[in-house]
């Protein structure tokens, strides 16, 4: 004698369906979108990298404007690709290190085809790549 026993519950088909199919890939065009342009974009005219073997603290770049950007801290290794607006061709860096009184600050000329890349150096000097 054979018994068949049938599923407490039965399949029922996706509620979501297409919906949610097309939420994922929304999501994932969009996630992607933002790391391109993160990594590729050219909105970053100045990018300042830490080479100094320690945290880098307080970084400030400050535009011809009076408008100040700043970043708490750079950990060793780390980059900061600061956005700045259209057409700003100088900016006034300064950052300061751990044990650091004083900042030690650096004039940058801006050019609008290719970042300027800063490297923070041992002592928190300032060096233009």
């Amino acid at each position: 004698m054979s018994t068949h026993l049938t599923s407490p519950t039965s399949p029922a088909p996706g509620r979501f369906g297409v919906a949610a199919t097309t939420l994922t890939v929304l999501l994932a065009a969009l996630t992607l979108g933002a790391w391109a342009q993160a990594f590729f974009g050219a909105d970053a005219a100045l990018r300042i990298g830490n080479r100094s073997g320690g945290v880098v603290s307080r970084l400030q770049v400050c535009l011809p404007g009076g408008e100040c950007l700043e970043r708490a801290s750079l950990w060793p290794h780390e980059s900061w690709r600061v956005p700045l607006p259209e057409g700003v061709t100088r900016a006034e860096v300064s950052v300061q290190g751990q044990g650091q009184r004083q900042a030690q600050g650096q004039s940058v000329s801006l050019d609008s085809g290719r970042p300027a890349q800063l490297i923070v150096t041992q002592g928190g000097q300032i060096e233009q790549q």
